[in-house]
Formats: structure tokens, C-alpha cells, sequence
């Protein structure tokens, strides 16, 4: 999995833990853990911690494939989590850049953050995540034909997909091929993209 997912499957579990020992389920052996077992243990955790519908629905979709992986071990038969109802979900309207912040900024990443301007243009026209293209290695663009190759990954899927190169980024393209370095976009990139991130936001505010 994701780095990211791992750690999420990790603070998940740890409150988990904490609610099979108050619920004192930790005598149970796993063959036995039911359905009622899970709900009792998210309801608690509603109670409680007041966690939101998403964190609920959450919870029960990091679980889930860890049961199916005790299924495939042959530690248990059937995956306690499925048939547990999610709570419907709402698709929320996404925050965006007024235009004149979008100006602004542009203009400021342009100036004093070049590096960064650059990638949010290839980013913005590329139908890729950061994740995905912070994994993309030179070898796997091809400036002639102008297309990339990247992994997706979701989940235990794993699935190489060729994606265009839009013709309005091709020059920066050809200029971040030039520098060195495997991959196209560097780990010290990425340091200095989360440190963009936060000059972005006082930006703005300021």
C-alpha cells in the first residue's frame, strides 16, 4: 500500500485496539469475530471519539481488506465487515483559487519559485495525481512521440498507463529532462513542494 494508506491503516488501528480492550473483546478469538463485534466497535467509537459519517465509512473500508487478507491465510472463513451499511455519502464542493488569487499566485511561483510553477503546469495538464508523477522516472517519457508512462496504484491494483503530454507544456517538459537526476521530478522536489504549499497559503492570507 501507499505510504500514506499504511499510516492511516496504523492510527486506525491503534484506536481500534483501544475499543476491542474496552468492549473486552480481546478474549475473542478471530474465528469468532462477527459482524456485531465490528458495529459494537464503531458505534462505540461514534460515541466516543465522535468521529464523522467519513472517518466511519473510512474505518470500515481500511478493515475490510485486512480480514480478506486473514481469508486468504485461511486464519478465518468470512469477512466480518462485509454487509455493514456506510453511511451516504456527500460529494462536497471543492475550495478554489478566485481568479485574482490565481494571478496572484501564478505571478508569485513564477517569480520566486520557478521549480514549482513549472510542475504546477505540467501537473495541471497532465490528468495525473502528485503521487503518480513523483514516481515517474525519464526513462518512461518519450519527448519524441510526446507521451509518459505512469503507475496507478489503488488499492492492490497496480496498472501502467500511457498518458499524452499536453503540446502547451512540452517546452517545460523538455526542460526538466534536461536536469539530472532518475526521476523527473527529485525527492529534494518534493521537499521543496510541501515547503511551496505552506509559502502558498501565507501568501494568500497575507
Amino acid at each position: 500500500a501507499a505510504h500514506n494508506t499504511l499510516l492511516d491503516v496504523k492510527s486506525m488501528l491503534k484506536y481500534i485496539n483501544i475499543f476491542i480492550k474496552a468492549l473486552e473483546y480481546d478474549f475473542l478469538e478471530i474465528k469468532d469475530v462477527s459482524r456485531k463485534h465490528i458495529k459494537a466497535i464503531m458505534s462505540h467509537q461514534e460515541r466516543s471519539r465522535d468521529i464523522s459519517k467519513d472517518r466511519y465509512n473510512k474505518y470500515i473500508s481500511m478493515l475490510s481488506p485486512l480480514f480478506d487478507d486473514l481469508i486468504e491465510l485461511e486464519i478465518i472463513e468470512n469477512n466480518p465487515t462485509y454487509k455493514i451499511k456506510k453511511y451516504p455519502r456527500i460529494h462536497k464542493l471543492r475550495k478554489t483559487l478566485s481568479k485574482e488569487n490565481y494571478v496572484r499566485v501564478f505571478d508569485y511561483l513564477k517569480k520566486d519559485h520557478y521549480n514549482f510553477w513549472r510542475y504546477m503546469m505540467i501537473f495541471s495538464r497532465s490528468g495525473s495525481r502528485s503521487s503518480e508523477l513523483f514516481r515517474l522516472r525519464k526513462t518512461d517519457v518519450n519527448l519524441t512521440i510526446k507521451e509518459f508512462k505512469i503507475l496507478i496504484i489503488k488499492g492492490k491494483q497496480r496498472k501502467e498507463v500511457i498518458k499524452p503530454i499536453n503540446i502547451h507544456v512540452v517546452d517545460l517538459w523538455k526542460e526538466i529532462m534536461l536536469e539530472p537526476g532518475e526521476f523527473v521530478f527529485s525527492s529534494n522536489f518534493y521537499f521543496n513542494f510541501s515547503i511551496s504549499f505552506i509559502i502558498i497559503y501565507l501568501y494568500i492570507i497575507l
